[in-house]
């Protein structure tokens, strides 16, 4: 059985009029029936085209016209109910520019400024000793620390529900922030959540309220809202889905969180969005060209974000887009606004990759347009699963690993160096290699006189320069030097450094000195460490975090099965005694545990 879009023949000659007319070099891509769409197309998506499957809708744009959408699998299992164009689906961090738009409008209409002290807005946060703007919230330059991953090591749990006064109570506790406000770019949906709760206050009525007035309804987007009550009723919704031991498990969001997240809507009714920046319905030239603005750090750099949209290019082209993973929910929105052409998919799986189907859709249909070839991307490639310890498994809300699941690149951001390297044999390369900020790390071996990371074959490109098999990302060998260990530079959205360390093993003696129960009042939580099988582990109040990994002196790296890897370093005092350690992971750094006085050191 096959789903298909279908409105009989007006449908079938609406749509060949504009292929035949209006489309241009696209047109070629769809030769054959239109109402079965290209089966090219077709073909990315056919793992999800059937009905005990979930799967993802589809909306194709070109010119200001829906060229192609339908749906792929089921929205419901329970009530086999198939995805179409009109099913609902959260955005999860697609959700961020409409967020930017509110906050747009409203300092149009000069109740506030992007530039102004968030503080002035919400007095509840500490002074960290420098502003933070609510532009620095909305462009992810704020510095401060991501609330879900905070979340995480704080006792919250998936299933959890989580309000905006929680995300806000827990940023309030942070003593200190991840960089000076403006100095680097670091996606989180702290500032997002923030932002949301400052246009509730600014505008007096909820974020819902005021864009349902200001964005939705002006716009005939009359399917989308801020989802704000997690027990709210939304017709036509679909339940996101993950597979576990052969067996289909709802993996739903339960919380009422918005301005990070929180959008629902349809392929159709984003179609209109999409056409916004174009004719400028809603927001003007001002605010939109806000939007699509390049941040600037502090030391002039632009970055490749603007206001919730990604600003970048695809083989050659110009585009903006930006991605969205909420439990078991993905979505792309992904524009080509020189071609005025955009790809739509929503979908309700969280192993689906509409990252890769969105542009490999692009291939298909601007196949004549791009000036360089598409040799990086798959449409179904398979993550890395296992490779990385380090891959966080995200709370509700998150977008895990932005720069690798947002959106990746070949190229690393303005700024990011190539570290110089000689020739060196592949022999030397292999090994494991650390982040110390992070805890996560990558084992490269040879096999077959090629490198691997894990499964993934890694392809020369240049002097110790290596694409991730077909991924967007470049891996670079640096040999060590004096004073300096072999390294590893990831080029994703950002440079990210690992360094070749010698394994070290730990004494039971030694294990035994780390034993005792630490607080952290910025997480408001305990742990407890202690030997288990004659390693040290870690307890929180509610989860077991498994055990520690020595790495470094006085360094290492924890690995949850539910949470994102840690890298965890110990304080002494003058007199060798430990007396707490810090926690830093994925969007927070440098977490402090005081080791409580009475702690067991036996």
């Amino acid at each position: 059985m096959r789903w298909h879009v279908s409105g009989g023949c007006t449908r079938v000659l609406v749509w060949t009029v504009l292929l035949t007319y209006c489309l241009g070099p696209l047109a070629s891509a769809y030769e054959g029936n239109p109402r079965i769409g290209n089966p090219r197309i077709n073909q990315i998506f056919s793992a999800y085209d059937r009905p005990d499957s979930p799967g993802c809708a589809l909306a194709v744009l070109r010119g200001g016209h829906v060229i192609y959408q339908r749906g792929y699998g089921c929205a419901n299992l329970e009530w086999n109910a198939p995805i179409t164009p009109s099913t609902v689906f959260p955005l999860a961090s697609i959700s961020k520019q409409f967020t930017a738009l509110a906050a747009t409008l409203l300092a149009e209409q000069g109740h506030l400024s992007l530039d102004d002290d968030v503080r002035k807005y919400l007095p509840e946060l500490p002074d960290y000793g420098t502003v933070i703007t609510l532009r620095h919230l909305l462009q992810h330059t704020s510095g401060l620390r991501d609330v879900w991953y905070l979340g995480g090591w704080a006792g919250w749990r998936p299933d959890d529900l989580v309000t905006d006064d929680d995300v806000l109570h827990l940023a309030a506790r942070q003593r200190g922030v991840n960089f000076r406000p403006g100095d680097r770019y670091l996606y989180n949906s702290t500032g997002y959540t923030l932002a949301g709760i400052v246009i509730r206050r600014v505008a007096g009525q909820s974020l819902r309220a005021y864009t349902d007035a200001h964005v939705f309804k002006p716009l005939g987007m009359n399917h989308t809202h801020f989802y704000d009550d997690h027990a709210a009723v939304v017709p036509n919704r679909a339940v996101a889905y993950t597979l576990i031991g052969g067996q289909w498990e709802t993996a739903v969001p339960t919380f009422n969180t918005v301005g990070s997240t929180g959008v629902y809507t349809t392929v159709e009714d984003l179609a209109l969005w999409d056409q916004n920046f174009y004719d400028r319905q809603v927001g003007g030239r001002q605010a939109l060209d806000q939007m699509l603005r390049p941040g600037k750090l502090n030391s002039g750099e632009t970055i490749h974000y603007g206001l919730g949209l990604v600003l970048d290019s695809y083989r050659g082209l110009k585009t903006v887009s930006h991605s969205g993973v909420d439990r078991g929910y993905r979505c792309e929105f992904l524009q080509f606004p020189t071609q005025h052409f955009s790809v739509i998919i929503l979908g309700n799986l969280d192993r689906l990759q509409p990252y890769y189907m969105a542009r490999r859709v692009a291939d298909i249909c601007l196949t004549s347009e791009f000036p360089r070839p598409a040799d990086l991307v798959k449409a179904n490639a398979v993550k890395p699963d296992g490779v990385q310890a380090g891959t966080p498994k995200p709370l509700p809300g998150t977008n895990p690993r932005p720069k690798a699941n947002s959106h990746p690149k070949a190229n690393p951001r303005p700024g990011a160096q190539r570290p110089p390297g000689a020739q060196q044999p592949l022999m030397s390369w292999a090994g494991t290699y650390w982040n110390l900020d992070t805890g996560a790390s990558w084992t490269v071996s040879l096999r077959d006189s090629k490198l691997w990371v894990g499964r993934i074959e890694l392809k020369t490109l240049g002097t110790n320069r290596f694409a991730l098999g077909a991924y967007p990302i470049e891996l670079i060998f640096s040999p060590a030097t004096a004073g300096t260990p072999r390294k590893l530079t990831w080029l994703d959205v950002e440079p990210e450094i690992f360094d070749a360390v010698p394994p070290i093993k730990l004494t039971k003696a030694q294990e035994q000195a780390y034993v005792g129960t630490y607080w952290s009042d910025e997480l408001n939580a305990n742990y407890s460490l202690h030997l288990q099988d004659g390693k040290l582990a870690a307890d929180g109040w509610r989860d077991d975090y498994g055990p520690l990994q020595p790495v470094i002196a006085d360094g290492f790296s924890l690995r949850p099965p539910s949470l994102a890897t840690a890298f965890i370093r110990f304080r002494r005092n003058r007199a060798k005694t430990v007396i707490g350690f810090t926690l830093s992971t994925e969007g927070c750094k440098n977490i402090y545990f005081a080791r409580s006085a009475n702690s067991d050191r036996r």
